[in-house]
């Protein structure tokens, strides 16, 4: 499925959705190369070209991931990431840059960036790139109704999916809580 959207563009793989990835970077050819790569992969993928559109899709969807480019021509890629993880403090932020410098790292890290690439990359980091932030997204179920009804089912659903997911998990219910951790 390809559709176009105003301030980017959308490829998905059909019927498979591993997690939604927003892609913000000027360069529109290296991002057509990422979008193409990452929808065969089964990657949900939106991309934006400028920061005022990357933050109007930030706004306006849910991002499991974002890859942000460190320097665009209308936005620091800095406080794209700490808007990034302000509107999704859950998801995971992973910074590209051309020209990086070890202060761009440390401070990237200390936003919230999961990862730091240097581009040019081959697509196979990109892709364990990936496959490691996805692991190292927090999964969070609260049962706040004391695990009945549509609480217990969501706390059911979690615990299905912990056998296949290495993230830590907290589940918390009227006056008790306990924590999964791997």
């Amino acid at each position: 499925m390809v559709a176009a959207e105003s301030s980017g563009s959308m490829v998905a793989a059909p019927d498979t959705k591993l997690g939604r990835v927003l892609i913000v970077d000027d360069d529109e050819q290296f991002c057509a190369v990422i979008e193409r790569y990452l929808g065969r992969l089964g990657y949900e993928v939106v991309t934006a070209h400028t920061g005022a559109a990357g933050l109007d899709q930030m706004e306006s969807g849910d991002y499991d991931v974002a890859l942000l480019d460190v320097q665009l021509p209308d936005a620091n890629g800095h406080d794209m990431l700490v808007a990034f993880k302000d509107r999704l403090p859950d998801a995971a932020a992973i910074m590209m840059t051309a020209e990086g410098s070890l202060d761009i790292v440390i401070d990237s890290i200390r936003s919230g960036a999961s990862d730091f690439i240097t581009k040019p990359f081959p697509l196979e980091l990109l892709k364990t790139s990936l496959e490691r932030a996805f692991e190292r997204r927090p999964c969070l179920a609260v049962a706040a109704s004391g695990g009945t009804g549509a609480a217990e089912f969501e706390l059911h659903q979690c615990r299905a999916g912990l056998c296949a997911s290495q993230c830590p998990v907290f589940f918390a219910s009227r006056g008790c809580q306990f924590s999964v951790s791997r």
